[in-house]
């Protein structure tokens, strides 16, 4: 085992969790021709009641010369810290005893993984070190879920990281040669207050089992900005699929992991806009062209409604209609035009149906260029 090649989760930028079955792959030339090597080869431990636990590791070395090892430690899951020695000697054809103590962050629950590395010359062996807590429960979906800091402050440059844990998947991702540690899961966490459910941080069901490390910044998984200042709650929430092929929550797992955040400073505070471009940016002689009204996606707007004017020599209106801001039909909310080419005027009215505001929908205008001379705005 401390020779095993461990495997990383390079969308996560954490390695597999240790209890995963798969999560190293045997390297048999390694393991025949290393010459150091823990023994034995893992280390279980049981938190006290302060999250700690004290113990120890033998190293041995076959070798018959000394060796200097440099050791270092890897949380998996960034939910532990370890104090042991950085460096050791081995005298050959023997053994070294060094000690070490676990230590979980608070509020860190179920089962804590990490790595001791030691790296001797060019080679590095692993010790694998499995920490229970006594808040051991219901394994979740989603577990572990943590703050790196209790504000999401918009003024400042280094945003904070939510951290949280996929524990099991419910199907395997269908690719040809797939490893057995492609277990895959679907999850979100959802920013709420005391009254509503604001949104989704972070949706997706492409997520392999294990720890994920996601800087926030104060968006929703769609890149929008949807929370005014205040204070809210992270809520992780394991999803399955149903026959119609929807993403329905797991309801038998007990109480879902919270966490706690304050927003501060959030542009939501600015005054509504509106924004305008054409599609094309440059449209050539005589091309169809589109205007795009963009509603501030930064500010509720509960009702749009303005009047456009232009030289009625110059083009037409042929159409209106509403989309969001990634270019999808807008269905949630109504619009209400009277295009005027003879005068050159568009009345527009946005108002939410379904929607609970008009913010960041995207009101179009389908033009028609009547004069040959008009090369875009």
């Amino acid at each position: 085992m401390s020779t095993a090649t461990l495997l990383f989760n390079n969308k996560a930028n954490e390695y597999i969790p240790l209890m995963l079955q798969g999560s190293g792959r045997m390297n048999v030339s390694k393991a025949i021709k290393t010459m150091q090597y823990f023994n034995p080869p893992s280390v279980s431990l049981r938190a006290d009641s302060k999250g700690k636990q004290a113990s120890n590791a033998v190293l041995f070395n076959d070798d018959k010369n000394p060796v200097d090892v440099t050791l270092t430690y890897w949380s998996v899951g960034r939910n532990t810290t370890c104090d042991l020695p950085e460096k050791i000697t081995i005298q050959p054809k023997s053994q070294a005893t060094f000690d070490f103590l676990v230590q979980s962050i608070e509020g860190c629950e179920d089962v804590l993984e990490g790595i001791i590395f030691a790296r001797i010359g060019n080679e590095t062996i692993h010790l694998p070190l499995i920490m229970a807590t006594s808040k051991i429960g219901v394994l979740r979906r989603i577990s572990d879920l943590r703050v790196s800091k209790p504000v999401m402050d918009f003024s400042d440059t280094l945003p904070p990281t939510i951290t949280y844990k996929i524990n099991f998947g419910s199907f395997e991702k269908n690719v040809p040669g797939r490893d057995v540690t492609s277990n895959f899961s679907a999850g979100k966490i959802e920013l709420s207050n005391a009254d509503e459910t604001l949104g989704m941080i972070a949706f997706d069901d492409d997520m392999q089992v294990g720890y994920y490390h996601k800087q926030w910044n104060g968006h929703d998984f769609e890149d929008r900005l949807f929370a005014p200042d205040g204070s809210y709650i992270l809520k992780g929430i394991g999803l399955e699929t149903i026959i119609d092929g929807r993403w329905s929550v797991i309801n038998n797992q007990g109480d879902p992991p919270l966490a706690s955040i304050n927003i501060k400073n959030s542009p939501l505070k600015q005054t509504p806009f509106l924004k305008l471009k054409t599609v094309p940016s440059q449209p050539r002689v005589g091309e169809e062209f589109e205007l795009r009204f963009l509603c501030s996606p930064f500010v509720k707007t509960e009702e749009v409604k303005f009047d456009f004017t232009w030289d009625s020599t110059m083009m037409e209106v042929t159409d209106t209609f509403s989309q969001t801001a990634f270019g999808k039909t807008s269905n949630d909310v109504n619009l209400d035009t009277r295009i005027d080419n003879g005068s050159g005027r568009v009345s527009v009215s946005l108002k939410p149906s379904s929607a609970k505001d008009c913010s960041g929908k995207v009101i179009s205008f389908r033009c028609k260029p009547c004069n040959y001379s008009w090369v875009g705005v």
